[in-house]
């Protein structure tokens, strides 16, 4: 037809998808414990294109369940995106951008990545401790280490030119004495009750000069010269720090620590993880509690307390003494954190093969049978497990896997609570296994690159854009040019460049210009796709979530003729998807697969996978033959909303969840322009009590004022029903406000949905050719004042649209949430019956 082949094809993801994580996350390096922000502080990293020189990183294979050690090639620093931050349940924490994967234990015994935005509170996420990677500096010995660790204990610097130590203990005393009479002999240590003060700039000097700070109790943090510092230096400075500000029960065997610096306690327990002590941190004192600051507390306890007095212990004699006392004769103590979860189902499945081939005795069988019944395994009887299958001249299913989960040091912690911000985010590329521990977290970032070479029918090449770039002047530009040379000999071929905004971001942007490496490697891409040589059946794909940040020259028709927008899968696209991950699979004959297409609206192919995946798992777990349509839905609801659990609740909670979902249920049936009620449950799924699903009955893409205006009602009924049934409310109801708020924002400062007017209200990015990058542009504060009144009346007018038909309808909200209370679910069918009137509907929709 005379057309001539496009160019090239950009991938490009929806705004927030990079993968990332905040600033202060601590990343164990070559160089020790390291904010991921301060990296450029200890490594060279190159401002132009990113590079990072001599940085290896503790990073973990999933595939191969082994630790390994690579070197970083590049660091970014990806400026403020939103965030969603995990707290776990020992104090541990990360929070990263929605996108951002980190590894979690399936319900089904393996280690895999999820997104911190699909993470449901309960999920089990993984950590490691023992790495034992720590820095090489020379600059502190141990004796300067432990009296670094006393002072940041017991310390003062805040004075001019003075020193001061507070203790009460002669051991510690006569160490500081003979410390400042031994380095600083012309200096005098004068006592003030029980304080030990040294006046000599030389001995303050030094230690500001060894990265003490003032040692104000709410900013300490530890050195960093002692987190770069080889093993003995962390240990002795630990040793200083808990001789003189932490405690060892008398009677009850347990470590505590505690201070007013979040930052510190962070510090600490990270330390003590990679020296294999796992402490939990929690914070003890509340401002709200009559606090004057927050008291964080860190606490070790069973086999932590063995790890600690076997690595680090106490250098006072009377700590040491008590810590003997309650570790002395103790090899072994289980605690929760020696739970593996998940693998239960494994090791029985594994088991039944040495049973069959009679291989197996009373003791293990014994052991299997209490697997079962417990559907837990500790850390312990899995040992024992993997030392006795080792022991047989068979093939044991699974075995090397378990032994693969004991060597690396891996426990399992629940997520307890999720929450949502925005921050600055900063990123590594770790070529091998694209992984990296940060805060005892293995993080990870997703190749797309995989997916895209399993469509290809022709030949393909891959690199990331990153990978073109070295110190050496010309090499990027002729690594592009050896690319394309391949890919001619080759052809048909395509090339596929990941992160393409690592190479293809606007020239004269940060920058006055110049010709510097990256700009030459991306002049020669330009010159390779649309200049002299011709190239036609060469088909270049790049993939990037920053689309905004490319040069002009890159992505106009000719080079980049196609941007490709990655969403979420239609109908028919399901359909597809879902046949595909039902290959090998039994189901019943009669499913009907165009419903259970309908029913995925908004799941990515991914959640389709999981959803069949968790459906024929539980098949097998109830030992029955065929996969059912209750199966699939009872596996989407999994997905989405987290497994089921049963709850502990008095009649008054029951009672109260149950009004609460059905207040939502029938402001949605009423309510013309909301969604239906697919289903309706009392029954406890992640840390909701309960909840209400209403999926959209068909793919939309657009949403109206009006719709939106009945969602923000629906979110609201729960809490409406409560405060007209009890006059109370309850904490339940905080998610539906932060969506409701959500919306609420969204329809004022982006969509233009208020009396403001046809306004983005939002910070705005200038993102013209040859514009430096800078502070967005912001509305004054008198303009927020009324976007804020505009939020606040649209929640307003939700919430009365909610009252009102609640009033409406009391009779019904009785009867149903009665029925509720007795049957604890209710499909979409059964509420429609049980309210007696069909589901409103938006005649403009039809």
């Amino acid at each position: 037809m005379g057309a001539r082949t496009p160019k090239g094809v950009l991938l490009v993801g929806p705004a927030g998808t990079g993968k990332c994580v905040v600033g202060d996350t601590l990343i164990t390096t070559n160089k020790g414990l390291i904010e991921i922000e301060d990296i450029p502080k200890y490594y060279y990293v190159d401002s132009k294109s990113n590079k990072v020189y001599g940085s290896s990183l503790a990073s973990f294979n999933i595939e191969k369940t082994s630790s390994e050690k690579n070197i970083a090639s590049h660091w970014f620093n990806l400026g403020e995106q939103k965030t969603v931050k995990l707290d776990l349940t020992q104090g541990f924490s990360i929070e990263g951008t929605p996108e951002h994967p980190v590894v979690v234990m399936t319900e089904y015994g393996k280690l895999e990545f999820k997104k911190l935005k699909d993470i449901q509170l309960d999920d089990n996420i993984v950590i490691q401790y023992g790495r034992n990677l720590f820095g090489n500096s020379d600059l502190i010995d141990k004796e300067t280490a432990y009296l670094m660790g006393l002072l940041t204990g017991d310390g003062n610097l805040s004075h001019s030119s003075r020193v001061g130590l507070t203790s009460v203990d002669e051991e510690i005393i006569n160490f500081f004495k003979k410390y400042v009479a031994k380095n600083f002999p012309k200096a005098k240590v004068s006592q003030n009750g029980q304080s030990y003060l040294v006046a000599n700039w030389s001995f303050k000097k030094h230690l500001y000069e060894l990265g003490m700070s003032y040692l104000l109790s709410f900013d300490k943090t530890v050195p960093s010269t002692v987190l770069q510092s080889p093993k003995e230096i962390q240990v002795s400075f630990l040793k200083g720090l808990f001789d003189a500000d932490a405690s060892i029960g008398k009677s009850r065997a347990e470590f505590e620590y505690t201070t007013v610096s979040s930052k510190m306690a962070r510090q600490v327990q990270m330390i003590l993880l990679n020296l294999g002590v796992i402490a939990s941190l929690s914070q003890k004192g509340k401002v709200e509690n009559g606090y004057k600051r927050p008291v964080y507390r860190i606490v070790i306890t069973g086999q932590g307390l063995l790890d600690f007095g076997k690595t680090v212990g106490f250098g006072l004699t009377r700590k040491s003494l008590l810590l003997r006392e309650h570790t002395y004769g103790r090899t072994k103590v289980n605690t929760n954190i020696d739970i593996i979860p998940g693998i239960a189902e494994c090791v029985v499945e594994s088991w039944k093969v040495i049973s069959a081939k009679k291989l197996s005795n009373e003791d293990l069988s014994k052991t299997i049978d209490k697997v079962r019944r417990r559907s837990r395994v500790s850390r312990q009887t899995l040992k024992e497990y993997v030392e006795f299958s080792l022991k047989l001249d068979i093939d044991v299913p699974d075995v090397s896997y378990f032994q693969d989960l004991l060597n690396n040091n891996l426990f399992f912690v629940k997520v307890a609570e999720k929450s949502f911000s925005s921050a600055n985010v900063y990123d590594f590329t770790v070529p091998g296994t694209h992984s990296f521990l940060g805060n005892g977290l293995i993080n990870h970032n997703t190749l797309l690159a995989r997916a895209v070479a399993g469509e290809a029918g022709v030949q393909f090449l891959s690199i990331a854009g990153s990978e073109f770039m070295e110190m050496l002047v010309g090499v990027g530009a002729s690594r592009v040019r050896d690319l394309f040379t391949t890919a001619k000999k080759l052809s048909p071929a395509i090339i596929f460049i990941d992160e393409i905004d690592a190479i293809g971001r606007a020239r004269g942007r940060a920058n006055m210009g110049g010709h510097d490496e990256r700009e030459q490697t991306l002049n020669q891409i330009l010159v390779e796709m649309d200049g002299f040589s011709q190239n036609d059946n060469v088909i270049v794909v790049a993939a990037t979530n920053r689309g905004d940040m490319l040069d002009p020259a890159l992505v106009r028709p000719g080079r980049f003729d196609r941007r490709v927008m990655v969403a979420l899968p239609d109908l028919i696209e399901r359909e597809f998807i879902i046949k595909i991950h039902a290959k090998n699979k039994p189901f019943v004959k009669d499913l009907n697969w165009a419903t259970v297409a309908k029913r995925t609206v908004g799941f990515s192919g991914a959640d389709i996978e999981n959803m069949l995946n968790e459906a024929a798992i539980s098949v097998a777990r109830e030992k029955r033959e065929e996969i059912t349509q209750e199966d699939i839905e009872e596996a989407a609801l999994k997905v989405k909303l987290g497994p089921s659990k049963k709850r502990l609740q008095d009649e008054l909670e029951k009672e109260m969840t149950a009004y609460h979902e059905i207040g939502h249920s029938i402001v949605a049936h009423v309510s013309p322009h909301a969604d239906p009620v697919h289903r309706v449950s009392i029954i406890s799924r992640g840390s909701a009590l309960g909840f209400t699903l209403t999926p959209p009955e068909k793919d939309k893409l657009q949403t109206t004022k009006s719709e939106l205006m009945d969602d923000i009602a629906v979110l609201l009924g729960g809490r409406g029903a409560e405060k007209l049934i009890f006059n109370e409310l309850t904490a339940g109801a905080s998610s539906d406000i932060q969506k409701a708020t959500k919306i609420a924002r969204a329809m004022v400062m982006d969509f233009g949905m208020s009396p403001l007017g046809p306004m983005n209200f939002s910070p705005q990015y200038e993102v013209s050719y040859s514009t430096p990058w800078g502070e967005p542009a912001k509305i004054s504060e008198k303009l927020q004042e009324k976007v804020d009144e505009e939020i606040k009346k649209i929640i307003d007018a939700g919430q009365v649209i909610a009252d009102n038909f609640l009033k409406k309808y009391r009779k019904q909200l009785d009867s149903i949430s009665k029925k509720l209370i007795e049957v604890e679910s209710l499909d979409g069918d059964e509420f429609e019956k049980l309210i007696g009137m069909p589901k409103a509907k938006n005649e403009a929709r039809k």
